[in-house]
């Protein structure tokens, strides 16, 4: 930040420090100001601009609190004159369309659950917000308070608000703010992650829905069976287009919240145009921690890679045990292809089927394996090989770590593209678990050894596999394992599904 090396070692402390009555008289005087200002024109629109407008649309921070040096004034909303406190409370109150008094966004106020909060400094407002009842989370969003706690990199002692205006591919915001690229100035920047969002004048509305069975058909939001409480399930929500004109959507997701979630999941990454009145099928998979009633809103980002609320409207929702269209609703493939899901081993699919029979690459596969693991610390590049970058965070992370730890060859690093191989999926699940010794006659305990006659015991890999289909990992239909067959999907969520636990 930059700092005026007479002032406090941050660039937003939020109003005066005075004495105790001064402080009261000053804050009164303030909100009398600000009525004041409704009638009186200082450079305070009386215009109430459409929320979707208001975000990013630029430097028109009142003139009356602009041209004051900074903290000279306290601004109508309780904060200091030009600093990231009080231009990010002129942004909110535009989007909440409260440009004029009275206001709907200040200093001190009650939010949606009741609750008298105080914002104070910068790094104060997560924890106003959370006690107030706005969403606080981890998902950006335009219009949303970009929040960065006290120390983080761009922020001083006291932390730093902004306004999210626009979100890149990778996740990370453009923003727009006070106090930064100058002391009292306005700016903007890109490329930003802020320590988190604040979710005061941009979250869209959501649906709550009653109490449901596990067998009720159609099913709506909510847990209320115990057979369902910790096992994972599908949430399949019906969006519609509630606007008049085409959205062009890059990527859907619902954010649960109740049942014991608090949760984003992304149901859809695929590029589709809904029309006026068009819906799509959201579906993904959670797994509740308790009974009650689930809260369903959904999310959207445009073409443009920018985050909308609102404009997808949810008309119906169901919960239910682990169902997909092409997988059987009962026995054991569906509870874990939908495990796999819930806990990201595998990625969802579009339209909400599971597409059992599709071929896993070994980037793919190393993935899956990585997230089965824990995710554990991984180096920065694979081991004894030059790897074929894929952009992709996690999917390089996965890569590394299962060359350096012997999980796949290193040929997995070379050609991450290529298909995996059954024998590369119970060679890693093998190595995983800690090269198990061969069953023995003293060993009464172990799995017995299966008959395996297409893999001779020659062959390197006869150890991992023959141990693999004996615990369970891999199928072996007449005696044949089929070791250079594709890995495929259903399989390698079964073989995770066992690796950590599961029966």
């Amino acid at each position: 930040m930059v700092l005026r090396s007479a002032r406090p070692a941050s660039p937003c402390p939020a109003t005066p420090t005075l004495p105790a009555a001064l402080s009261r008289l000053l804050l009164v005087l303030a909100v009398v100001a600000g009525a004041l200002l409704a009638a009186v024109p200082v450079g305070l629109s009386p215009v109430r601009p459409p929320a979707a407008a208001a975000a990013g649309t630029g430097d028109d921070y009142p003139t009356a609190l602009r041209t004051p040096a900074r903290d000279a004034v306290v601004d109508p909303w309780l904060f200091y004159n030009r600093e990231c406190t009080s231009f990010t409370a002129w942004r909110l109150n535009q989007q909440l369309g409260t440009p004029a008094a009275p206001y709907a966004f200040s200093n001190t106020m009650r939010g949606p659950n009741g609750t008298s909060v105080h914002f104070g400094n910068a790094g104060a407002w997560r924890d106003a917000a959370v006690a107030g009842g706005w969403r606080v989370d981890q998902v950006p969003a335009v219009g949303a308070v970009a929040w960065f706690a006290a120390y983080s990199p761009g922020a001083g002692r006291f932390g730093h608000v902004a306004i999210v205006t626009a979100i890149a591919p990778d996740g990370t915001v453009s923003i727009e703010e006070y106090n930064v690229a100058a002391p009292g100035v306005y700016g903007t920047r890109t490329g930003i992650r802020p320590s988190g969002y604040l979710h005061i004048a941009d979250t869209p509305p959501g649906l709550v829905a009653g109490p449901a069975t596990a067998t009720s058909t159609p099913l709506a939001a909510g847990w209320s069976d115990a057979p369902t409480v910790g096992r994972p399930t599908t949430v399949r929500v019906r969006l519609s287009n509630a606007t008049d004109g085409r959205l062009d959507l890059s990527q859907v997701s619902l954010r649960l919240l109740g049942a014991g979630l608090d949760t984003t999941a992304t149901c859809q990454r695929a590029a589709v145009s809904l029309p006026p009145a068009g819906s799509l099928d959201c579906v993904v998979t959670a797994t509740p921690a308790a009974t009650g009633t689930l809260r369903v809103t959904p999310g959207w980002v445009g073409r443009d890679g920018t985050a909308y609320p609102g404009a997808l409207a949810p008309s119906s929702v169901e919960v239910g045990a682990p169902v997909f269209a092409d997988l059987p609703a009962t026995g054991a493939a569906p509870t874990q292809a939908a495990w796999s899901l819930a806990r990201r081993v595998l990625p969802p699919v579009t339209d909400g089927s599971f597409a059992p029979d599709a071929v896993v690459s070994r980037q793919q596969l190393a993935r899956a394996l990585y997230v089965t693991a824990g995710s554990p610390a991984a180096p920065v590049r694979p081991c004894g090989v030059a790897p074929a970058r894929s952009g992709r965070v996690l999917s390089d992370r996965a890569i590394a770590w299962a060359t350096c730890a012997g999980v796949l060859p290193p040929a997995a690093a070379r050609t991450p593209a290529a298909t995996a191989n059954r024998g590369e999926l119970a060679g890693a699940l093998y190595v995983m678990a800690g090269r198990p010794a061969a069953t023995t006659a003293s060993s009464p305990t172990s799995p017995p050894a299966p008959t395996i006659t297409d893999v001779a015991a020659s062959d390197l890999r006869a150890a991992a596999i023959r141990w693999a289909v004996a615990t369970g990992r891999l199928t072996a239909t007449g005696g044949l394992a089929a070791p250079d067959a594709p890995v495929r999907r259903l399989p390698l969520a079964a073989a995770a599904y066992v690796q950590a636990g599961g029966r």
